[in-house]
């Protein structure tokens, strides 16, 4: 029974239930029975006082100190700064926003607490935060273009903490790690590139993360969380500009630390001693080879000890990438190529579409980079032996390698066509892809592979983007095709010939197409310009004369608005002159091409009825260019066989121009010379009077252009010195006075007295020289009209307001011509005599003067040139006035001190 069946299992009697009894209220104070021996209890109202102390941090708060510059919050740089390192993702956040606000108000500020900002904040780059990591970002940003150069002893740190993030589990803060890259590369190319052998295995590693593509869909780039393979296309473009960062500056000089002053004083601190002193010790994941991506899964599981050891060994010695080795660069290349083709092959280029074309494209121009490198450094060892061989060698090999997967994988592709309903935007990306395929597969096309399709395919393809006749849908811009001028050089060394003038052909049509002022142009004469002087490629007769004859229009169409396209036209005309010889009949023509340069005359009626022209002068480029430019043109004429009338005639207006440099002028003298560019000596010598006359002269000028009249005087004087020194080098100086004492009287009427001056000038110079060569021989004695010249010139200068008397042009003919001193001390008498006062002071003043300075210079030669009795007449009658008693005393003491009369 169940009684009986409790009392077995619960080993007793059953219990009987106990009614339950309703529990009364506790008392509200239960006393405690003492116990004897017992220690007295303690009530249970009764209070045990325990004491805690903790330490409690309070931030400096005080109404005397200010805090100085705070931001909106009120906050300043150490507040701030203490932000930084607070729990809430939030609150460092805007740590960094009011650092920023601080930095950006007061440049002064940031610049006195550098080291502390910079420092702390890269901290941020592998936050754990999204919103914080963009902050830095942003506060970067900002930061980079208010610092300039200040940051680079910064470097080193920021690299660490890169490296740092692109080694995070993390793709977002890979991809901002590749972020700051990229701020780098934009505001301190020159700085990070120093860092690429750290830098670029983190590259090959973040490119080798292997999780297979779901859906074409995840190529978008722009969610905000990137999935493997669009992070790999975030790496690519950043690898894209990084390599351009290299290679561009690689062999520029190495910039000098920043705002530093460079002294003496050996207590100062030397920048470049310790920044060789910086060296980063973290070492970078291993870089992946051919074999080891390739490798089945399986056999990677299978030998995992076996790999590890393998990796651990090669981390060492593949820790850093230096590319200005070969080794690296080899290296390098073998690593990036699979990596570079693996992407390429996820892309699907069978199957165009919007989202895989810039991968395509970065794919494609990472490629360039690393073959234009390694072509490069193919050529700087060609012609050499020794080591030079092996290295020629390895990059062969590797070449080979990149060129056969190149062949399998991205040939077959070619043409990339568009679809009708792209956007323009699309259509720009597939004909770059095109473009940069070209670019690419160029460097393997070798004369045994001018048979294959995909070499037929690509001459015809380039061949067709020069054409400008055919222009079509898929033609690429003008920007695009002037990046194929590389490829056109090398594709000429290695196709056939027919295959090479086609080429150069379609090259041909579309240089003449451009306009003269495009920057395409220019890239177009530095590629013709390169090919022929090089003088590698083999260049048909026909085109190279229609190049350089079109050359000279170019010259004054550009102006002076792009002074290096000028530059490398001289060079290549310079080049082609001193080489070839053209005919007579071409050579004419190039000559009038080249006039407008300089200078020419328009002629022009002002209407159809008037028989009369009216010209105008116009100045060509060349007096706007810069000095090395000019001096190039000069060598150009040089180079030409013979100069005619019309360009003997402009180099004397480019000659006598004001903005030209006197050293220029002095340049030409030099190379235009008699015999060799002028035959005849009365050619030349009009070309040196020529010079000195237009020299003198202000009138045919624009207004922008003129100068004093100061200037103008010692430009002239300048110009004395260079033709005399051009005509007593060549023996000419007699022949020279000859043609001036026949010349000079028809100059006097036309002329001004500027132009009178200069001429004095240039006479007495030659009339001092022939004194002394020949002393006994007498003076022509048809100079006699220089008396007036002189009188004519010092009378207008003395006119003049506040303007000295200088008679430094006339001194030499004076002296040395007897008969001038003569006459004009009998023009002197004749006005004395009629008595007009302003007349009697200047020839006081006249004298004077010129007693002085012969007293100085030309005692001995004045004492037996000039006759007494002249000076004696004239004496006579100035005491006849006798209002100059003071004047004849001091002239009869100058009288007595030379001729002891």
């Amino acid at each position: 029974s169940l009684q009986w069946y409790q009392r077995r299992v619960r080993g007793g009697k059953m219990k009987r239930k106990k009614n339950k009894q309703k529990q009364k209220n506790p008392p509200d104070f239960k006393r405690v029975k003492r116990k004897v021996g017992k220690k007295k209890p303690t009530p249970t109202n009764s209070i045990v006082p325990k004491i805690k102390a903790k330490k409690l941090l309070i931030p400096e708060q005080s109404t005397t100190n200010e805090k100085g510059i705070v931001s909106v919050r009120n906050l300043n740089l150490d507040d701030l700064i203490r932000r930084l390192s607070h729990y809430n993702d939030q609150v460092r956040r805007d740590a960094l926003l009011g650092i920023l606000e601080l930095c950006k108000s007061n440049h002064d500020h940031l610049f006195s607490n550098l080291g502390k900002i910079l420092q702390k904040v890269i901290e941020f780059l592998i936050d754990p935060s999204k919103g914080v990591r963009q902050a830095l970002i942003g506060f970067v940003t900002k930061i980079f273009p208010i610092l300039g150069n200040s940051i680079v002893p910064f470097f080193p740190i920021y690299v660490v903490y890169i490296t740092s993030a692109l080694t995070h589990l993390s793709l977002e803060i890979r991809a901002d790690g590749l972020a700051l890259i990229n701020l780098c590369i934009k505001h301190y190319p020159l700085t990070i590139s120093k860092f690429h052998p750290e830098l670029l295995p983190h590259y090959l590693s973040l490119l080798s993360i292997n999780q297979v593509l779901a859906t074409k869909t995840q190529l978008d780039l722009t969610s905000g969380r990137p999935n493997a393979f669009s992070f790999r296309i975030l790496a690519l473009s950043s690898l894209n500009e990084f390599l351009n960062c290299i290679f561009k500056l690689e062999d520029q000089v190495k910039e000098k630390p920043p705002n530093l002053v460079v002294t003496n004083n050996p207590n100062d601190y030397n920048w470049n001693e310790s920044w060789n002193k910086i060296r980063l010790v973290y070492k970078p994941p291993p870089i992946y080879t051919f074999d080891e991506v390739f490798q089945d899964s399986k056999i990677q599981l299978q030998n995992a000890k076996t790999n590890k050891e393998k990796k651990e060994i090669k981390t060492d010695s593949k820790s850093k990438i230096d590319l200005e080795t070969i080794s690296g660069l080899i290296e390098f290349s073998d690593s990036l190529v699979v990596l570079l083709l693996r992407c390429w092959m996820e892309c699907d280029p069978s199957d165009l579409n919007p989202n895989n074309l810039e991968p395509l494209g970065l794919v494609l121009r990472v490629l360039h980079w690393i073959l234009e490198r390694l072509h490069l450094r193919f050529l700087e060892r060609q012609g050499r032996s020794g080591d030079h061989n092996q290295v020629r060698s390895q990059i062969t090999k590797v070449m080979n390698r990149i060129g056969d997967q190149i062949k399998k994988h991205v040939t077959a592709y070619y043409p990339f066509e568009m679809k009708a309903t792209w956007t323009a935007k699309e259509e720009a990306l597939v004909k770059s892809v095109n473009i940069l395929f070209c670019v690419v597969s160029s460097y393997f096309v070798t004369p045994r592979c001018n048979d294959e399709e995909w070499v037929t395919n690509l001459l015809e393809s380039i061949s067709q983007y020069f054409e400008t006749k055919s222009k079509t849908r898929a033609s690429p811009s003008e920007t695009q095709i002037t990046s194929l001028l590389p490829v056109i050089k090398r594709l000429s060394l290695q196709v056939s010939q027919p295959n090479k003038d086609d080429l150069l052909k379609s090259f041909s049509e579309f240089f003449l197409s451009l306009r003269p002022k495009s920057s395409h142009k220019q890239a177009c004469i530095n590629f013709i310009g390169e090919i022929l002087l090089e003088k590698k490629v083999a260049i048909p007769l026909e085109l190279a004369q229609q190049w350089v004859y079109s050359f000279p229009k170019v010259l004054w169409q550009i102006q002076d608005t792009s002074p290096s396209t000028s530059k490398s036209i001289l060079d290549i005309l310079c080049e082609y002159f001193s080489t070839c010889n053209p005919p007579d009949k071409d050579f004419n023509v190039l000559i009038q091409s080249i006039v407008p340069f300089f200078y020419t005359i328009i002629s022009k009626k002002k209407a159809e009825t008037d028989q009369e022209k009216t010209e105008t002068k116009i100045y060509g480029p060349f007096v706007r260019l810069p000095i090395q430019i000019q001096r190039r043109s000069i060598e150009l004429v040089y180079y030409l066989k013979s100069l005619n009338e019309t360009l003997i005639r402009a180099l004397v207006a480019c000659a006598t121009h004001p903005k030209v440099d006197i050293s220029v002028v002095r340049y030409l003298l030099e190379n235009i010379s008699f015999p060799d560019r002028i035959p005849t000596v009365g050619a030349y010598l009009s070309f040196l009077l020529s010079i000195l006359i237009r020299g003198s002269k202000n009138d045919d000028f624009e207004d922008k252009d003129k100068v004093s009249d100061s200037e103008l005087l010692s430009r002239s004087d300048l110009l004395i010195d260079l033709v005399y020194r051009c005509t007593f080098s060549l023996g000419l100086e007699d022949k020279l006075l000859d043609l001036l004492v026949f010349q000079f009287a028809k100059i006097v009427k036309v002329e001004g007295i500027m132009v009178q001056r200069t001429i004095v000038s240039f006479l007495g110079r030659l009339l001092a020289h022939r004194f002394h060569r020949f002393p006994g021989k007498p003076a022509p004695t048809e100079l006699n009209f220089l008396s007036t010249c002189i009188y004519n010139y010092y009378i207008e200068l003395a006119s003049a307001p506040k303007v000295s008397l200088d008679l430094g042009p006339c001194i030499d003919a004076l002296v040395y011509h007897r008969d001038t001193f003569n006459g004009l001390l009998e023009m002197i008498r004749k006005d004395v005599e009629m008595n007009p006062p302003t007349r009697v002071e200047t020839h006081k003043l006249f004298l004077s003067e010129f007693f002085s300075v012969v007293q100085k210079k030309f005692y001995d030669v004045f004492k037996k040139t000039v006759d007494v009795q002249a000076f004696l007449s004239l004496v006579e009658v100035f005491k006849k006035l006798g209002s100059e008693k003071e004047f004849v005393e001091r002239l009869t003491l100058e009288i007595e001190l030379l001729f002891g009369v």
